[in-house]
């Protein structure tokens, strides 16, 4: 990468999406060697599969899982079986299937059940942004962030934006949500060509969080020798009164909605 005229390198051109994707799936790969990375196989499902194909679940059970019973909703494929070979193998050492056999339909079809199928598709929304250290409030709600978009895909809500509502009340009272990006994106001519971009916003000159700044634009601006003006002078704490400060922005829009 080259650096820019000022010497800068231009980190707003680098694709993060699909370099994160990258090493997701890289770290996955791993997992699956290791035998974690698998999907559990839902009880009745696996009974039924196996009834209906003429075998038996109770035997195949103790061979396939390493937490077999009857009471569990969800069975997990041992970590030994990464593969068709070693399923094979499985088999064989428990006396299921001889060597010249080929792995019964039923068990197969369980073990193909089982294998994750991690697909993507990335999206490079631009770099709009950089800012200072995470605050506590950062770190609470990007964490959140994290569990919503985990919920999401664990219920199958693809092409989703993850996030939270009510940010300016406490955090008991905060709300996930998953929108539509569908929704968010438009049409914009980009190098001669049509290109799905996420329609941005301008700013409501006409708000009151707006007025409110521009009242003290000049001032925050030091464009006049003045006291110096700060909401915390100190580092960020992740402790105390200041603790649970929310972005000026996000404040003042509250406030603007019990004007």
């Amino acid at each position: 990468m080259e650096r820019d005229s000022h010497g800068n390198f231009q980190f707003s051109l680098v694709e993060t999406d699909k370099v994160i994707m990258g090493l997701v799936k890289n770290y996955l790969n791993i997992l699956k060697e290791k035998g974690i990375y698998k999907l559990g196989i839902d009880n009745s499902y696996y009974r039924k599969t196996l009834s209906t194909g003429g075998l038996d679940p109770d035997f195949f059970g103790p061979i396939l899982f390493r937490n077999y019973d009857k009471k569990e909703k969800f069975f997990l494929l041992k970590e030994s079986i990464i593969s068709k070979k070693t399923l094979k193998q499985s088999l064989i050492k428990a006396g299921a299937i001889q060597k010249n056999d080929i792995i019964p339909a039923p068990v197969e079809k369980i073990y193909k059940k089982s294998v994750p199928k991690f697909e993507t598709q990335v999206h490079f929304y631009g770099y709009d942004g950089r800012g200072s250290d995470p605050t506590r409030f950062d770190c609470i709600y990007t964490y959140n962030l994290g569990l919503t978009v985990f919920s999401l895909i664990a219920n199958g809500a693809t092409g989703q934006m993850a996030a939270i509502k009510n940010l300016e009340m406490d955090f008991s009272r905060w709300e996930p949500i998953g929108i539509p990006i569908a929704s968010l994106m438009h049409l914009e001519e980009r190098k001669g060509k049509l290109s799905l971009v996420l329609e941005k916003s301008v700013v409501d000159i006409n708000s009151i969080s707006f007025q409110v700044v521009k009242s003290f634009r000049d001032k925050w601006l030091a464009t006049a020798p003045c006291e110096n003006n700060y909401r915390r002078p100190g580092p960020i704490r992740f402790t105390g009164k200041s603790e649970e400060d929310r972005p000026i922005t996000l404040v003042l829009n509250a406030l603007a909605k019990h004007i």
